[in-house]
């Protein structure tokens, strides 16, 4: 690297939510920012995405009829812990402590800020 020169790393993001319409939307966020997205309905789709593709990081709703996030959250963990998961819920099921024990990287409450998200995945 010389000088000051900005590297950006395209990053691919695997993005999970049941609302097909939200999951539309994240992966135009992604794209703009210039990553790559992958989308998924559910956890267990989720999980076998994750296994099969080199993922960056993930952001994940938590309640999902087909395989919620925190299912997929501590299956990611547990074999690939310094993957950043990124989990947003619009209910309290569980704690923010509780979440980010179990290793979200952050929780975001739905409405979803994504200029947040963004500045965020920049930084890992």
């Amino acid at each position: 690297m010389h000088g000051n020169m900005f590297v950006f790393m395209k990053k691919k993001i695997l993005i999970v939510d049941d609302e097909e319409d939200l999951r539309e939307l994240f992966s135009q966020v992604i794209k703009m920012a210039g990553h790559e997205a992958i989308v998924a309905s559910g956890g267990k789709e989720a999980f076998e995405l994750f296994q099969k593709n080199k993922i960056d990081a993930v952001l994940t709703d938590i309640r999902m009829p087909k395989g919620d996030g925190v299912e997929l959250l501590v299956n990611i963990k547990d074999k690939f812990p310094e993957t950043p998961v990124f989990i947003m819920s619009g209910y309290n099921d569980y704690s923010l402590e509780e979440l980010l024990d179990m290793g979200a990287s952050k929780v975001y409450v739905k409405p979803f800020n994504y200029e947040l998200f963004l500045r965020e995945l920049e930084e890992i």
